[in-house]
């Protein structure tokens, strides 16, 4: 049964004849494949649960090809289906309106934001009114009212956020302490250069329209997740003396970015860790509700992040409350974990390509056990040989150098050399460094010039015994002359 088609040859009845069918262009059998078609639509729509299809405007249809006219005439028609092969009954071409909108299932409704939803809910509204105002002119004034509501409703869900615009410098201050009696510094932004300074800023990005003033609260988290409130304190013009935090209040209206300049970091000391969470606590500071019970033996005291929370005030008196922020990690630029490398100097940049020569080297503070020294030019890549007691008091290193890994090169080759940290895998800026080849005449040509210079000056004539005495004649005639010519001008005078 699968492989055979069904053909109705249809019989006119006493009420409609033949010609009635030809009243519309359409021949009986045209009517009946319109109704199959009908039904088989129906009981895919029953099989399936989903949304049905919009159809378009029936106006627009020919009154051959309306769906009530169709379903109309072939009942009245009686039918003698006859089983013919798949394939071999001449079909005529049909066309029907393909559907406006299709939706997969009911998880993309229930998964699509409220905009969405609005949108959904206007176009079904809009396929039952096309199909009780069948004129094109009410359809499209509906279209374009219920267009108009879901833009509205989308600018009433359209909430402000807040975005940091300005990144913290991550090693671009020194944390202090509050014993050491000068300023903490400030933090300068990502972009900040000798000639340009900049700050941390923050931006209210989104609609503006009935928002009377914003009030930022800025304090010191954890780098890692979760961020969890850090003892230390920010510092600053804009920082109550004691509280720790800092808070702003701008009108959105005529600036949206605040800068944060003069704020600075102040560390605090070992004991006083729990004093200091303790006041956060009171101060109902905790932007990710993480609680203060936990310890603070796993707490970085050399990185911390800022963290941002926005309290939007309406005109009519209204407070909303916007998802905390939270910046880039601020490491302390002195601490021996955290800090920037860098290499001061080196006592020779120059060895063989053996390796093992003794190099001492200048540089910051450095932890012994969490450094190496990488040589490395291309793919290739070694460390320097040294143990922790070649690190003298975190400032100087004396290591030996890597052998290449080509011995039989002619030429110098250049190196890069660079401290890494391996906590973090940091690398400093990198210094070169020159290897020479093992044998640097392997054809011996520099040898045997110097060879041949020994042999030329071996051949050269050197000064006699006999001309030396006849200077040394010739001086003491000249010496006695002078004795004659004395004696002779003393005695005649």
């Amino acid at each position: 049964m699968k492989d055979m088609d069904i053909v109705s040859h249809l019989q006119p009845t006493s009420e409609r004849g033949v010609s009635d069918f030809g009243e519309y262009g359409l021949t009986e059998y045209e009517y009946d494949l319109i109704d199959e078609i009908i039904k088989e639509d129906s009981e895919q729509s029953a099989a399936l649960p989903r949304p049905c299809p919009p159809p378009t405007d029936l106006s627009e249809l020919p009154r051959s090809q309306h769906p009530r006219t169709s379903v109309r005439q072939s009942s009245s028609q009686s039918s003698n289906p006859v089983l013919v092969s798949r394939g071999t009954a001449h079909l005529p071409p049909r066309s029907f309106p393909q559907p406006l909108l299709q939706m997969s299932d009911s998880n993309e409704m229930t998964s699509a934001p409220p905009s969405r939803a609005a949108t959904s809910l206007a176009s079904s509204s809009r396929r039952g009114q096309g199909l009780c105002q069948p004129t094109s002119r009410s359809s499209s004034g509906v279209s374009s009212q219920n267009h108009g509501d879901t833009d509205m409703l989308e600018r009433i869900l359209e909430k402000p956020r807040l975005v940091v615009v300005e990144e913290p410098k991550d090693r671009g201050m020194r944390f202090r302490y509050e014993c050491e009696g000068r300023s903490a510094g400030s933090i300068l932004g990502v972009s900040s250069t000798d000639t340009n300074k900049t700050q941390p800023a923050i931006e209210i990005q989104g609609p503006i329209d009935f928002i009377k003033r914003v009030t930022v609260t800025v304090s010191l988290v954890t780098k890692d997740l979760p961020h969890r409130p850090h003892p230390h304190c920010l510092v600053g013009k804009d920082c109550p003396n004691g509280s720790g935090i800092c808070v702003v209040t701008f009108n959105p209206h005529s600036n949206r970015r605040h800068s944060f300049a003069n704020l600075g970091i102040q560390c605090v000391r070992r004991k006083e860790l729990d004093l200091s969470l303790q006041k956060r606590s009171s101060q109902n500071i905790d932007p990710f509700k993480t609680g203060h019970s936990k310890g603070i033996e796993d707490l970085d005291m050399n990185a911390v992040r800022l963290c941002f929370q926005c309290e939007l005030e309406w005109e009519d008196g209204r407070k909303d409350s916007l998802s905390p922020v939270v910046s880039s990690t601020i490491y302390d630029k002195k601490a021996t974990t955290t800090s920037q490398l860098k290499i001061t100097c080196l006592n020779q940049y120059k060895g063989p390509c053996t390796g093992k020569t003794e190099i001492y080297m200048l540089c910051d503070k450095v932890q012994k056990d969490d450094i190496e020294i990488r040589f490395s030019r291309g793919s290739w890549k070694a460390n320097g040989e040294f143990a922790q007691t070649d690190v003298h008091r975190q400032i100087a290193i004396v290591f030996k150098t890597p052998p290449y890994q080509d011995q039989n090169i002619t030429g110098e080759v250049d190196v890069n050399v660079a401290l890494r940290r391996i906590s973090d895998q940091m690398e400093s800026e990198p210094v070169t460094f020159t290897y020479l080849p093992y044998n640097p005449d392997p054809y011996e040509v520099k040898r045997k010039c110097r060879v041949k210079s020994e042999i030329s000056f071996r051949e050269k004539p050197c000064v006699t015994g006999g001309a030396w005495i006849s200077s040394f004649l010739f001086f003491l005639s000249v010496k006695f002359f002078y004795s004659c010519l004395l004696f002779l001008v003393c005695g005649s005078s």
